[in-house]
């Protein structure tokens, strides 16, 4: 059995809100995180082991508008940025080599959700995301969806 994972993790946001109009609010949020782990990861290709591979800064934003023109009825919108940048993890190329400096990898997208209770005892809740992360490595860049539903009963 190898040494135990540890990760020690700080952050750091700030948040502003407010009413735009009358029934429109605004979020916007930034902030800013680090992560210091022992993680190691092996590298096949070229037998390497890529120490404290998850240690990493983050800087990230957040806006968001929601839209709620009556109580039965809410639509929310958002959007957000990320930026990571790893300390000790080497980027590699499409042929697994490594590449010769740290990855560094941003993340953006937006979601879209609504909110509908038609008595105030049936909630129905549907939302879509997507976001797409670009890296210096190939193996780390990817799109991702999401879609999600919910039923709630207030009893």
């Amino acid at each position: 059995m190898g040494a135990l994972r540890n990760d020690l993790l700080a952050g750091l946001t700030a948040q502003l809100s407010g009413i735009l109009a009358y029934f429109v609010y605004c979020e916007l949020e930034l902030g800013t995180g680090m992560r210091l782990s022992n993680a190691n990861r092996y590298l096949p290709v070229s037998g390497i082991l890529d120490t404290n591979s998850e240690s990493r800064l983050n800087i990230n934003g957040r806006a968001a508008l929601v839209w709620s023109p009556n109580r039965y009825f809410q639509l929310d919108l958002a959007a957000f940025a990320s930026q990571s940048q790893y300390l000790g993890r080497e980027a590699l190329t499409e042929t697994g080599a490594l590449l010769g400096e740290t990855l560094s990898v941003f993340k953006t997208g937006g979601a879209l959700a609504c909110d509908l209770t038609p008595d105030n005892v049936w909630y129905f809740l549907l939302g879509v995301a997507g976001w797409y992360r670009f890296a210096n490595d190939p193996a780390e860049q990817y799109w991702n969806f999401e879609l999600h539903g919910e039923i709630q009963i207030a009893l």
